[in-house]
This record gives C-alpha cells, sequence and structure tokens, in this order.
C-alpha cells in the first residue's frame, strides 16, 4: 500500500483524477476543502498533490460529510478507497 497522502485531486470539470493522469505543471482541487492542488510529478520523489497551505484532513471530511458514523460502513469504505487510490 502507497503511503502518498494525497494521490488524486479534483480536475476543473469535477471529475477524481489519480495522479499519474494528471498533466505536470497544472493545478487540480483537494476533493475535502476544495483548495488548490499542486500536481508534484519529479524524478526524486513519488508523484503526489500538495495543497497551498495546510492540509485539510480529507478523511475525516469523507467521513463526516459521506458516511456518518456507522463504523463498519466506515471501515468498508475506507478500505476500498485505499484500494482504488493506489492501484
Amino acid at each position: 500500500m502507497s503511503d502518498i497522502q494525497y494521490p488524486v485531486a479534483l480536475a476543473s470539470n469535477g471529475l477524481i483524477v489519480k495522479i499519474a493522469d494528471w498533466p505536470r505543471h497544472t493545478i487540480g482541487q483537494c476533493t475535502g476543502c476544495y483548495a488548490p492542488m499542486i500536481a508534484r510529478k519529479g524524478d526524486i520523489n513519488r508523484w503526489h498533490f500538495a495543497h497551498h497551505g495546510a492540509p485539510c484532513g480529507l478523511e475525516s471530511w469523507l467521513l463526516g460529510e459521506l458516511l456518518g458514523n456507522d463504523a463498519d460502513t466506515v471501515r468498508a469504505v475506507k478500505e476500498r478507497w485505499r484500494e482504488w487510490q493506489y492501484q
């Protein structure tokens, strides 16, 4: 499993796009707080998106807005989310 915190961002058309499919030197939006995200696709570190400022806590946003407090649902969705992100 990957340890990249932000492997996806929102494109201007509203679709979620993985960093591997994102053009260099373009800016997307955070899927949690909608703040600008920079695509960091260098030659040394693993590719990822980074906030322009402090991170928002995407996982907290997802749980609060989409899943409620049902523990079983939360665990299942978190696992599926991680699998999709790091394919």
